[in-house]
Protein backbone atom coordinates (compact mmCIF):
# COMPACT_ATOMS: atom_id res chain seq x y z
CA UNK A 1 0.00 0.00 0.00
CA UNK A 2 0.80 3.95 -0.50
CA UNK A 3 0.08 4.91 2.68
CA UNK A 4 -0.74 8.56 2.68
CA UNK A 5 -1.81 12.37 4.25
CA UNK A 6 -3.37 14.68 2.33
CA UNK A 7 -6.10 17.93 2.43
CA UNK A 8 -9.34 18.07 0.41
CA UNK A 9 -9.65 21.27 -1.96
CA UNK A 10 -9.64 24.68 0.82
CA UNK A 11 -10.20 22.66 3.88
CA UNK A 12 -6.89 22.68 6.09
CA UNK A 13 -8.08 19.72 8.16
CA UNK A 14 -5.10 17.01 7.57
CA UNK A 15 -6.86 13.37 6.27
CA UNK A 16 -5.33 10.05 5.91
CA UNK A 17 -5.54 7.26 3.69
CA UNK A 18 -4.40 5.45 0.82
CA UNK A 19 -3.36 6.38 -2.93
CA UNK A 20 -4.57 3.08 -5.64
CA UNK A 21 -5.31 2.71 -9.03
CA UNK A 22 -5.07 6.87 -9.61
CA UNK A 23 -7.10 8.20 -6.46
CA UNK A 24 -7.36 8.71 -3.39
CA UNK A 25 -9.06 6.69 -0.79
CA UNK A 26 -9.53 8.41 2.67
CA UNK A 27 -9.87 6.06 5.39
CA UNK A 28 -10.96 5.53 8.86
CA UNK A 29 -9.74 2.65 10.26
CA UNK A 30 -9.42 0.65 7.33
CA UNK A 31 -12.97 1.96 6.50
CA UNK A 32 -13.24 4.04 3.48
CA UNK A 33 -14.77 7.47 3.98
CA UNK A 34 -14.46 9.07 0.63
CA UNK A 35 -12.22 8.66 -2.79
CA UNK A 36 -10.89 11.51 -4.51
CA UNK A 37 -9.33 12.72 -7.74
CA UNK A 38 -5.22 13.67 -7.32
CA UNK A 39 -6.49 17.48 -8.79
CA UNK A 40 -9.19 17.39 -5.44
CA UNK A 41 -6.32 16.99 -2.77
CA UNK A 42 -2.71 18.55 -1.56
CA UNK A 43 -0.56 16.04 -0.30
CA UNK A 44 1.49 16.29 3.02
CA UNK A 45 4.55 14.83 4.45
CA UNK A 46 3.15 11.10 5.47
CA UNK A 47 4.04 11.47 9.09
CA UNK A 48 4.11 14.90 10.68
CA UNK A 49 5.85 15.31 13.82
CA UNK A 50 7.80 12.23 14.02
CA UNK A 51 8.94 11.27 17.76
CA UNK A 52 12.55 11.23 16.56
CA UNK A 53 14.63 11.49 13.16
CA UNK A 54 17.57 9.27 13.02
CA UNK A 55 20.21 9.99 9.83
CA UNK A 56 22.91 7.89 9.39
CA UNK A 57 25.41 7.64 6.99
CA UNK A 58 25.32 4.45 4.89
CA UNK A 59 26.41 5.04 1.85
CA UNK A 60 30.39 4.46 1.13
CA UNK A 61 30.55 6.39 -2.35
CA UNK A 62 28.92 9.31 -0.64
CA UNK A 63 31.59 9.29 2.34
CA UNK A 64 34.60 8.93 -0.29
CA UNK A 65 33.16 11.54 -2.52
CA UNK A 66 33.13 14.07 0.30
CA UNK A 67 35.82 13.22 2.34
CA UNK A 68 37.95 13.98 -1.21
CA UNK A 69 36.26 16.96 -1.52
CA UNK A 70 38.18 18.13 1.82
CA UNK A 71 41.01 16.26 0.25
CA UNK A 72 41.13 13.30 2.41
CA UNK A 73 41.56 9.90 1.05
CA UNK A 74 40.04 6.80 1.88
CA UNK A 75 36.83 6.36 4.42
CA UNK A 76 37.66 6.66 7.91
CA UNK A 77 38.05 3.01 9.68
CA UNK A 78 35.90 4.27 12.25
CA UNK A 79 32.86 3.97 9.81
CA UNK A 80 33.58 0.90 8.93
CA UNK A 81 33.03 0.03 13.17
CA UNK A 82 29.38 0.52 13.53
CA UNK A 83 26.41 2.57 12.04
CA UNK A 84 26.94 6.20 12.87
CA UNK A 85 23.89 8.93 12.89
CA UNK A 86 22.78 12.18 14.32
CA UNK A 87 19.55 13.78 14.36
CA UNK A 88 17.80 16.12 12.56
CA UNK A 89 14.47 17.97 13.67
CA UNK A 90 11.48 16.76 13.73
CA UNK A 91 9.25 20.06 14.49
CA UNK A 92 10.80 21.05 10.77
CA UNK A 93 9.47 18.42 8.25
CA UNK A 94 7.93 19.37 4.95
CA UNK A 95 5.81 17.50 2.73
CA UNK A 96 5.44 16.98 -1.03
CA UNK A 97 5.78 20.03 -3.33
CA UNK A 98 5.52 22.29 -0.21
CA UNK A 99 8.38 25.39 -0.97
CA UNK A 100 11.27 25.35 1.26
CA UNK A 101 12.93 28.46 2.50
CA UNK A 102 16.59 29.29 1.82
CA UNK A 103 17.88 30.42 5.24
CA UNK A 104 19.05 34.20 5.27
CA UNK A 105 22.57 32.76 7.20
CA UNK A 106 23.73 30.16 4.59
CA UNK A 107 25.28 30.64 1.27
CA UNK A 108 25.89 27.07 0.54
CA UNK A 109 22.03 25.46 0.80
CA UNK A 110 21.87 21.73 -0.21
CA UNK A 111 20.05 18.82 -1.19
CA UNK A 112 20.97 15.42 0.14
CA UNK A 113 18.63 12.29 -1.74
CA UNK A 114 18.12 9.60 0.92
CA UNK A 115 14.98 7.10 1.87
CA UNK A 116 14.05 6.60 4.96
CA UNK A 117 11.90 3.91 7.09
CA UNK A 118 9.09 4.67 9.94
CA UNK A 119 9.06 2.17 12.53
CA UNK A 120 5.69 0.28 13.00
CA UNK A 121 6.73 -1.68 15.98
CA UNK A 122 8.30 -0.43 18.82
CA UNK A 123 11.45 -2.21 20.73
CA UNK A 124 14.69 -2.01 22.23
CA UNK A 125 17.60 -3.91 21.72
CA UNK A 126 16.25 -5.15 18.59
CA UNK A 127 18.27 -8.01 17.28
CA UNK A 128 19.45 -7.23 13.14
CA UNK A 129 17.76 -10.59 12.43
CA UNK A 130 14.58 -8.58 13.78
CA UNK A 131 14.56 -5.86 12.93
CA UNK A 132 13.14 -4.92 9.51
CA UNK A 133 9.89 -6.62 10.81
CA UNK A 134 9.68 -3.43 12.79
CA UNK A 135 9.73 -1.57 9.63
CA UNK A 136 6.04 0.10 8.78
CA UNK A 137 6.70 1.59 4.95
CA UNK A 138 9.67 3.64 3.23
CA UNK A 139 9.44 7.31 2.16
CA UNK A 140 11.95 9.83 0.24
CA UNK A 141 13.35 11.89 2.37
CA UNK A 142 15.68 15.26 1.72
CA UNK A 143 17.90 16.70 4.06
CA UNK A 144 18.59 19.78 3.82
CA UNK A 145 21.83 20.52 4.90
CA UNK A 146 23.71 24.08 5.53
CA UNK A 147 27.03 23.28 4.15
CA UNK A 148 28.95 26.27 5.66
CA UNK A 149 27.61 25.86 8.73
CA UNK A 150 28.19 22.45 9.03
CA UNK A 151 31.70 23.01 7.96
CA UNK A 152 31.68 25.19 11.42
CA UNK A 153 29.87 22.86 13.65
CA UNK A 154 32.49 19.86 12.72
CA UNK A 155 35.48 21.51 13.81
CA UNK A 156 33.54 22.38 17.47
CA UNK A 157 33.48 18.30 17.89
CA UNK A 158 29.87 18.06 18.88
CA UNK A 159 28.26 16.90 15.62
CA UNK A 160 26.25 18.88 13.15
CA UNK A 161 23.21 21.12 14.51
CA UNK A 162 21.94 24.30 12.86
CA UNK A 163 23.18 23.06 10.03
CA UNK A 164 20.61 20.24 9.68
CA UNK A 165 17.74 21.43 11.41
CA UNK A 166 15.76 24.31 9.89
CA UNK A 167 13.69 21.40 7.12
CA UNK A 168 13.24 17.62 6.08
CA UNK A 169 11.28 17.21 3.34
CA UNK A 170 9.31 13.89 3.36
CA UNK A 171 7.00 11.69 0.93
CA UNK A 172 5.45 11.29 -1.33
CA UNK A 173 3.85 8.14 0.28
CA UNK A 174 4.76 5.98 2.96
CA UNK A 175 5.03 2.48 0.98
CA UNK A 176 4.71 -0.70 2.93
CA UNK A 177 7.17 -3.12 2.76
CA UNK A 178 5.20 -5.86 0.40
CA UNK A 179 5.29 -3.12 -2.10
CA UNK A 180 8.88 -4.14 -2.29
CA UNK A 181 8.64 -7.54 -2.39
CA UNK A 182 9.89 -8.44 -5.60
CA UNK A 183 13.04 -6.01 -5.13
CA UNK A 184 14.38 -7.22 -2.06
CA UNK A 185 18.16 -8.85 -1.80
CA UNK A 186 18.32 -10.75 1.10
CA UNK A 187 21.34 -10.90 3.18
CA UNK A 188 22.81 -12.24 7.20
CA UNK A 189 22.88 -8.85 7.73
CA UNK A 190 18.85 -7.85 6.43
CA UNK A 191 17.15 -6.93 3.32
CA UNK A 192 19.11 -4.88 0.47
CA UNK A 193 16.61 -3.16 -1.81
CA UNK A 194 16.74 -2.56 -5.60
CA UNK A 195 15.28 0.58 -6.53
CA UNK A 196 17.00 3.41 -8.45
CA UNK A 197 17.29 6.51 -6.87
CA UNK A 198 17.35 9.71 -8.96
CA UNK A 199 17.98 13.38 -8.28
CA UNK A 200 16.76 16.01 -10.82
CA UNK A 201 17.65 19.95 -10.35
CA UNK A 202 15.90 22.38 -12.84
CA UNK A 203 14.82 19.64 -14.99
CA UNK A 204 18.36 18.59 -15.21
CA UNK A 205 19.57 15.16 -14.14
CA UNK A 206 22.56 15.17 -11.76
CA UNK A 207 23.23 12.54 -9.67
CA UNK A 208 21.41 9.36 -8.37
CA UNK A 209 22.64 5.51 -7.61
CA UNK A 210 20.70 2.64 -6.24
CA UNK A 211 19.32 1.84 -2.92
CA UNK A 212 20.77 -1.78 -2.52
CA UNK A 213 24.44 0.37 -2.92
CA UNK A 214 23.68 0.92 1.14
CA UNK A 215 26.89 -0.71 3.13
CA UNK A 216 24.63 -0.73 6.05
CA UNK A 217 21.13 -2.11 6.63
CA UNK A 218 17.81 -0.42 7.67
CA UNK A 219 18.22 -3.58 9.69
CA UNK A 220 21.63 -2.94 11.19
CA UNK A 221 20.31 1.00 11.77
CA UNK A 222 17.62 0.21 13.39
CA UNK A 223 19.37 -2.39 15.97
CA UNK A 224 22.12 -0.10 16.41
CA UNK A 225 19.76 2.79 17.44
CA UNK A 226 17.69 0.62 19.68
CA UNK A 227 21.18 -0.68 21.45
CA UNK A 228 19.88 0.48 25.64
CA UNK A 229 17.44 2.68 24.19
CA UNK A 230 13.87 2.73 22.42
CA UNK A 231 12.94 2.86 18.95
CA UNK A 232 9.45 3.92 19.16
CA UNK A 233 6.37 3.38 16.61
CA UNK A 234 7.32 6.54 13.94
CA UNK A 235 10.27 6.85 14.54
CA UNK A 236 12.17 8.05 10.90
CA UNK A 237 15.74 6.18 10.36
CA UNK A 238 17.08 7.66 7.16
CA UNK A 239 20.11 6.02 4.75
CA UNK A 240 21.63 8.99 4.61
CA UNK A 241 23.22 10.61 1.04
CA UNK A 242 23.54 8.02 -1.98
CA UNK A 243 26.69 8.70 -4.06
CA UNK A 244 26.64 11.67 -5.82
CA UNK A 245 23.14 12.95 -4.16
CA UNK A 246 24.15 15.91 -3.20
CA UNK A 247 25.34 19.10 -4.22
CA UNK A 248 28.29 19.31 -2.10
CA UNK A 249 29.64 16.07 -4.67
CA UNK A 250 29.26 18.71 -7.74
CA UNK A 251 31.33 21.10 -9.05
CA UNK A 252 28.67 23.55 -8.95
CA UNK A 253 26.99 26.56 -7.23
CA UNK A 254 24.34 25.77 -4.32
CA UNK A 255 21.53 26.29 -4.14
CA UNK A 256 19.04 29.67 -4.36
CA UNK A 257 15.66 30.91 -5.07
CA UNK A 258 13.70 29.70 -7.82
CA UNK A 259 15.53 26.20 -7.94
CA UNK A 260 13.50 23.23 -8.26
CA UNK A 261 14.47 19.85 -6.54
CA UNK A 262 13.12 16.90 -7.64
CA UNK A 263 13.94 13.80 -5.68
CA UNK A 264 12.98 10.24 -7.43
CA UNK A 265 13.17 6.89 -6.54
CA UNK A 266 11.70 3.43 -7.68
CA UNK A 267 8.49 2.35 -6.42
CA UNK A 268 8.10 5.39 -3.82
CA UNK A 269 7.51 8.10 -5.92
CA UNK A 270 8.69 11.64 -6.50
CA UNK A 271 9.64 14.17 -3.79
CA UNK A 272 9.77 17.95 -5.45
CA UNK A 273 9.89 21.15 -3.83
CA UNK A 274 11.05 24.35 -4.73
CA UNK A 275 13.36 26.57 -3.32
CA UNK A 276 11.82 30.29 -1.94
Amino acid sequence: MKLCRFRLHDDPTPRSGLFHDGHYYETDGQQPIGIYKPDDVTLLAPISRPPTIRDFMSFEQHVLNTRKKFGREGVQREWYEAPAYFYLNPLTIYGPDEPVEKPSFTDEFDFELEVAVVIGASGKDIEVEEADSHILGFTILNDWTLRDVQRREARTGLGYAKSKDTATSIGPYLVTPDELESRIISTDNGAHYNLEMKVILNGDLIGGGNLRDMHWTFAQMISQASKSSLVSVGDVIASGTVGTGSLLEHERGYLKPGDEVVLQVERLGELRSRII
